[in-house]
């Protein structure tokens, strides 16, 4: 995964991931995101396009963190009504060694985890990129990914607060209450739902003449005392990306933990873990800087810019060398975006390969 570029934040000591946006097509909307006709020709119609995620953390003797799993939703909706939506996740389990004596405090991916021992430069693959080396043929309703994509197939043309899921009572297929109501899935899914009623707190407007289909991308960091995950929520219409949505989590980890006195912690939004970029707005901070404009001004930009383009296309943007306001090579053809835009792009490519049929 590429390392992203810093902007001029070595004075502050921000650290990790940094992508920088900006474009002149699109206006701003109501909801600080962007409205865009991608398409020509035909009649438009407008939709809206979110991205939201659930946390969840798994930890075993004095809560050291053995896990952590973030669930991905893209949903195209318009109005309450979701017209197509892409839920993936991907678990990270952590190896963390403590320091005592002469052993450094480090941390690691669990290397025989399905999703760490064949992701190669990717670090770690989401549930659906596993396909059937998750693991979960023969037992309860099949693969992990084709449930998902029961409950996609159910959750489309539903409203928001339709998303209402019953379970069943422990049995010999399942170890714990299991999902009853959703056909063809028994899996547990209410981090789905959240993730998809989240999506509505984040979300730009785009008009196409075709139907979009959602797509979500996800891109892991190395581990260590923190972890850059990116991510993006894609429409997808033919071969372009009518809409995007990105964001990073930058998860910060000490003794084995979360670390407490991160800003990604100390600010996080209630029934959550950590906040990401997006979440963090001026907590973020950037505009500090002078000349700097904040993480999510930048990343609305970028969205601006990226959208309607083709996977070619997105690879367009072109970056200029270190100088006195950027400490690395910085984004220098986006308008309104300075910050590193390449795992961004990325995000995007891997939501229009891994979108719904």
């Amino acid at each position: 995964m590429k390392k992203n570029v810093l902007c001029a934040l070595a004075l502050l000591g921000v650290v990790g991931t940094l992508a920088s946006c900006g474009g002149n097509e699109g206006e701003p909307s109501s909801n600080g995101g962007t409205s865009s006709n991608p398409t020509s020709g035909g009649t438009s119609t407008a939709y809206k396009l979110g991205l939201g995620q659930a946390i969840s953390l798994t930890k075993g003797d004095n809560d050291i963190i053995t896990q952590i799993d973030i669930t991905f939703a893209s949903v195209v909706y318009q109005g309450e009504k979701v017209v197509s939506t892409y839920i993936d996740v991907v678990q990270l389990p952590i190896v963390y060694t403590a320091a005592d004596g002469d052993t450094e405090e480090s941390y690691a991916y669990k290397d025989t985890a399905n999703q760490v021992k064949n992701a190669g430069d990717k670090n770690v693959e989401t549930k659906k990129e596993l396909k059937e080396r998750y693991g979960m043929t023969g037992i309860g309703a099949g693969e992990w990914y084709v449930q998902a994509g029961k409950f996609e197939d159910w959750a489309t043309g539903k409203n928001f607060n339709d998303l209402t899921v019953t379970k069943g009572e422990v049995d010999d297929n399942h170890s714990h209450a299991w999902t009853n109501n959703v056909t063809g899935c028994t899996i547990l899914v209410d981090d789905f739902v959240t993730a998809m009623k989240n999506a509505k707190n984040h979300s730009v407007d785009f008009t196409s003449d075709e139907a979009p289909k959602a797509g979500v991308g996800v891109l892991v960091g190395a581990a260590g005392s923190q972890i850059d995950v990116n991510f993006a929520s894609v429409a997808n219409v033919g071969n372009k990306a009518a809409a995007s949505v990105v964001d990073v989590y930058q998860i910060p980890l000490k003794e084995g933990v979360l670390d407490a006195n991160n800003k990604a912690v100390k600010n996080k939004l209630e029934g959550t873990e950590f906040a990401s970029k997006f979440e963090l707005k001026e907590n973020y901070g950037m505009s500090v800087i002078p000349g700097v404009t904040e993480w999510y001004v930048q990343a609305e930009k970028f969205q601006e810019w990226a959208m309607g383009k083709t996977s070619e296309e997105l690879n367009g943007f072109t970056v200029g060398q270190p100088d006195d306001s950027h400490s690395e090579e910085w984004t220098n053809n986006i308008t309104g975006c300075t910050m590193s835009v390449g795992d961004f792009v990325a995000a995007i490519q891997e939501g229009m390969t891994n979108k719904r049929a």
